[in-house]
């Protein structure tokens, strides 16, 4: 058992976390899921949200959130990167 890969078979999905500042808009939720985000937290009052997004698809959603109607800007978190395992 020593020296093998105990993980043979598992595929793991990593994913970011993106902090997205914007002006109020009644449907950011709707637009934001379109794109593929997963919203983690919205506040409408202080105009953030708070996404995840699989690493391979975080290039599609920034592009999409430039284009997105009330947006101000985003940040990537590069330290915060969440790891699951799907079996």
């Amino acid at each position: 058992m020593y020296g093998k890969s105990l993980n043979r078979g598992v595929k793991m999905i990593e994913r970011v976390e993106i902090l997205v500042y914007f002006n109020h808009r009644s449907d950011t939720r709707k637009t934001i899921e379109e794109l593929g985000a997963t919203i983690q937290y919205l506040n409408k009052k202080a105009g953030y949200a708070v996404l995840y997004v699989d690493k391979d698809n975080v290039g599609s959603v920034t592009s999409g959130l430039k284009r997105m109607k009330g947006f101000k800007r985003y940040d990537v978190s590069e330290t915060d990167l969440l790891s699951l395992d799907i079996n």
